[in-house]
């Protein structure tokens, strides 16, 4: 004769008090964890850049105590919480926290990158009467708001061509600072100096008269135009 096979009977109450509890600590770990990115949040805007992630991140992970202080505060039982329970619970906290703390220090909600610049000088060197191009390729991960050349002490303002390019045409000699500034204020800028030559170019004729077969030299100056 076949033994017959009892099954444990099913506690319908603990069932759904357990539920209940795992319910209410998912909730507690994402609330917990979306607090703490913007706790981060505002602390990365005021630390160096060397302390950034490092003090975030162990404020992140010692904020993990305070999560199981908030589930007692909600008369959650955690002392019957099993090992299972309590990493899925940091788990789900962390991963949250990370979450919206990376989205939350990258544009648009973040941007401390100044804008990207490159200069070039058309020429290099330029002769008394001349004039020089001054050209700046100026990008921003949000958008470029201004660009400026100050040149000796003045300032002006630098014109855009259709390709993103700034463009300053400048007949004087000196010191220059090209300033760009993004959306958010972030500032770039360039230092370079402006050439203006006498004698840029240098012809060299014989003493004795010329002749048809005589030889000219054209002295040049390297990047002059």
């Amino acid at each position: 004769m076949e033994e017959e096979i009892k099954l444990p009977e099913f506690d319908e109450e603990k069932f759904m008090e357990k539920e209940r509890r795992k319910a209410k600590t998912a909730f507690v770990a994402f609330l917990f964890g979306v607090f703490m990115a913007i706790i981060c949040h505002l602390l990365w805007r005021n630390l160096d850049e060397g302390l950034k992630w490092p003090l975030s991140f162990l404020l992140a992970i010692a904020s993990i105590g305070f999560m199981a202080k908030i589930l007692q505060l909600l008369k959650v039982d955690i002392n019957s919480f099993t090992k299972k329970e309590w990493f899925g619970s940091i788990a789900f906290y962390f991963f949250t926290w990370l979450a919206i703390f990376i989205l939350s220090i990258n544009p648009p909600f973040y941007d401390a990158s100044p804008p990207k610049m490159d200069v070039a000088l058309l020429p290099e060197i330029q002769g008394e009467n001349g004039s020089i191009m001054v050209l700046a390729y100026v990008s921003d991960n949000v958008g470029v708001e201004d660009v400026k050349i100050n040149i000796s002490g003045v300032e002006h303002e630098m014109r855009k061509d259709e390709d993103g390019v700034y463009v300053y045409n400048c007949s004087t000699g000196g010191e220059f600072l090209i300033s760009s500034v993004d959306k958010n204020g972030n500032v770039a800028t360039w230092k370079g100096m402006l050439h203006f030559m006498d004698d840029v170019v240098d012809v060299v004729i014989p003493d004795e008269p010329l002749k048809a077969g005589d030889t000219i030299e054209i002295r040049v100056y390297k990047n002059v135009s």
